[in-house]
């Protein structure tokens, strides 16, 4: 049996002229440049050797507010100040550059996502994220039940999810391929337990998992669930499907990095429950960019660039009657500051 050279597979799928263009000898080994990004382990380390620094008065300075990272929970923190006409702040990040886990790229062909890449579709009770996406020009309105509408080159209306066991691709993220009746089972009534705090609401209308998570009930009912993990929760409703365990521990991986064992019952439903309106709903749909979610913290950064301080990781946090000061070091140029009488302190997470 004669082989073909890739020049002549090329050629047959894609016509001659391209097949030439693909096989040009001068290109054949050449790599785009790359780059290793995320945190700066050299930078990290300072924070495990203790310096004791001691702050020249010179380089002293009174701040009334101090917000420690530059990711989105951060870029949010200072855009909500800067909304409220406050701008006695600012803003400190150890990297080069901003946006933590949300940090995007961009080459000569198109952007891209270094991390986060998608934002659920808020419910409208969250009014402080539908201000943000009126504010950037990605809502069309509401619909009868007061919903945002999200205009369409901004929503992924079909993502995929797939499985990939033993050299094949099976749709969605429960291996349904070798499934047993009991398997099938108890992945019903896992979704009728879903369903049940989905529909949960305390005496006061609160929903139990629910995005902001600072409008979640603090019932105790709810609560309760976080001083169990996630794994003893569903031994405690009787699941032993080797296969929902495993679907449930990459719940907990994709989104906390931690396994089924290591993450609360009240994180793990939270996965599940918080982004669905009602039971029988779709979860809500994703908002996303080709640069993800580097659309919004580069949006943020850009009202309030002049407040942040990139390439500075702060040492110390002391508290005081005045708030806290804080001692930060400019790794590039190799200065000690501290920031005085902070009133509030951010911390980005």
């Amino acid at each position: 049996m004669s082989k073909f050279t890739r020049r002549e597979i090329l050629s047959a799928f894609l016509g001659l002229p391209f097949a030439l263009a693909a096989c040009k000898s001068d290109s054949a080994n050449e790599f785009p440049d790359g780059d290793i990004v995320g945190a700066n382990a050299q930078v990290g380390h300072i924070l495990r050797e203790n310096r004791n620094v001691e702050v020249s008065a010179n380089n002293w300075e009174n701040t009334k507010v101090a917000i420690v990272g530059g990711g989105a929970a951060g870029l949010s923190s200072a855009w909500k100040l800067q909304k409220e006409n406050f701008s006695d702040f600012v803003l400190l990040e150890l990297e080069a550059a901003i946006g933590g886990t949300a940090r995007s790229g961009a080459d000569n062909f198109t952007s891209y996502p270094w991390g986060a890449h998608y934002l659920p579709v808020p419910f409208k009770e969250n009014a402080e994220l539908i201000a943000l996406l009126d504010e950037m020009n990605l809502t069309e309105g509401r619909n009868q039940n007061g919903e945002i509408i999200v205009a369409e080159q901004f929503l992924c209306r079909e993502p995929e999810e797939r499985v990939f066991y033993k050299g094949r691709w099976y749709e969605g993220l429960y291996l349904r391929a070798g499934a047993n009746e009991d398997d099938l089972q108890q992945l019903s009534e896992f979704q009728k337990a879903i369903d049940f705090w989905v529909n949960w609401r305390d005496t006061r209308g609160r929903r139990a998992f629910v995005l902001p998570i600072a409008d979640c009930s603090t019932d105790a009912e709810a609560t309760d669930l976080d001083k169990i993990s996630f794994a003893d929760w569903l031994r405690k409703k009787g699941f032993t499907s080797d296969r929902l365990f495993w679907y449930c521990d990459y719940a907990c991986r994709d989104d906390y990095g931690l396994r089924l064992g290591q993450t609360s019952a009240w994180a793990g439903l939270f996965y599940f429950c918080s982004r669905v309106r009602s039971s029988g709903e779709e979860s809500q749909q994703f908002i996303t960019f080709p640069e993800g979610n580097g659309r919004f913290v580069n949006y943020l950064h850009e009202k309030i660039r002049n407040k942040t301080r990139l390439k500075t990781i702060a040492l110390e946090i002391i508290p005081n009657e005045k708030g806290v000061d804080v001692i930060y070091l400019n790794t590039e140029a190799n200065e000690v500051r501290l920031s005085v009488g902070c009133a509030l302190f951010a911390r980005a997470v």
